[in-house]
């Protein structure tokens, strides 16, 4: 049956996710911390790896893994919503100075330990990142072609609030017929759930859609378990592992319009 659809992640596909927030880290660091107080790069390792660590303290691991909710966005993103389980999350971010705590520790080594700039640093990374989201060159291009010929849907892991945040900052909602959030279902990539729901939603087979996403195991595999082809989007030039066969490999989504 010929493609009808094309089913779209968002983080790292669309838009720079993890590059974007270890840029405003740095950019954030070099606008408020003493000249030479840290070499590139050092600073955004030490923030995401005092966030990777206290972040087990929130009790809702489990819940944040399967839904695609990032230590690193919790120092901008908000918990808005009705599920109880972003509710633990959002009462753990502002009771207990979740985001003060982990710049506190990400800048002890540093020898900074003044809390007022800290609080600063606080506020203005999460300022400047609620408001950067950066898409890839290619995206827009890519979208505004395929939107002439298939539908589109996007299919996205993480917090409701967070997820609809970026798409409305990269100004890609317009583009998508369907937006699906993980955190919206209760469950995320690569649980059948979230495709059958897409497919249930616009009407169509697995065999009519094709998926294209940057993970291995949510998009490619998360699709392909329930008949949907996918595509890897490999902008780094990973390797795939032998166990796992997308089927079409690309470096950016230029080439997504050849082989489609």
């Amino acid at each position: 049956m010929s493609t009808e659809a094309i089913f779209f992640d968002l983080d790292d596909t669309l838009i720079y996710e993890v590059a974007t927030d270890y840029a405003v880290i740095e950019e954030v660091g070099r606008q408020y911390l003493p000249c030479g107080a840290f070499s590139p790069g050092r600073l955004a390792e030490a923030v995401h790896a005092a966030a990777r660590k206290l972040w087990p303290q929130s009790g809702e691991i489990e819940y944040c893994q399967r839904i695609g909710i990032s230590s690193l966005e919790s120092l901008y993103g908000e918990y808005a919503g009705a599920d109880p389980r972003l509710q633990v999350i959002r009462r753990f971010v502002e009771k207990t100075d979740y985001r003060e705590r982990v710049w506190t520790e990400a800048l002890a080594p540093f020898g900074i330990g003044d809390q007022t700039l800290i609080r600063t640093l606080v506020f203005a990374f999460a300022a400047t990142r609620r408001e950067r989201h950066v898409p890839f060159p290619d995206a827009r291009r890519t979208l505004e072609r395929l939107r002439t010929v298939y539908r589109l849907a996007l299919l996205t892991n993480g917090a409701p609030a967070i997820q609809r945040l970026k798409l409305a900052g990269s100004s890609f909602a317009d583009f998508f017929e369907l937006v699906i959030v993980s955190g919206e279902l209760g469950v995320g990539k690569p649980d059948p759930h979230v495709f059958h729901y897409a497919l249930e939603r616009m009407g169509l087979t697995a065999d009519q859609v094709v998926m294209i996403g940057n993970s291995l195991s949510a998009d490619v595999v998360g699709a392909q378990e329930v008949g949907i082809r996918a595509i890897w989007l490999n902008r780094d030039g990973e390797e795939c592992p032998p166990e796992i066969v997308p089927d079409q490999i690309v470096a950016s989504l230029d080439e997504v319009l050849t082989e489609l």
